[in-house]
């Protein structure tokens, strides 16, 4: 797998390390075709590095080359949507309002 961008992290296929992603997504990358979910890769990182700055100067890579995505669920009655937002890191984001 081609670790275009960020050389400084060691990209596997994503179903080759289950135990790098939460189980609802190893479910749905489960359910995809093969050949698309090939794509889709994982690399192992410091789990203290949460803060998006100290992760890009832990690993090398530029704010601008980075994203952060929030996901954020919603009822109503019986069913629950989903919404993921990317934000490039260069771009502040007020998830409260």
């Amino acid at each position: 797998m081609q670790n275009d961008g960020v050389p400084s992290l060691d990209f596997r296929p994503a179903l080759d390390r289950p135990e790098l992603l939460a189980p609802p997504v190893a479910a749905a990358l489960r359910r995809l075709d093969p050949a698309l979910a090939a794509h889709v890769g994982v690399a192992p990182i410091d789990a203290t590095l949460a803060d998006t700055a100290a992760f890009c100067a832990a690993y090398g890579i530029g704010l601008d080359v980075s994203a952060n995505c929030v996901v954020v669920a919603g009822s109503r009655g019986e069913a629950t949507r989903y919404a993921a937002c990317v934000v490039l890191a260069t771009t502040r984001l007020d998830v409260n309002g």
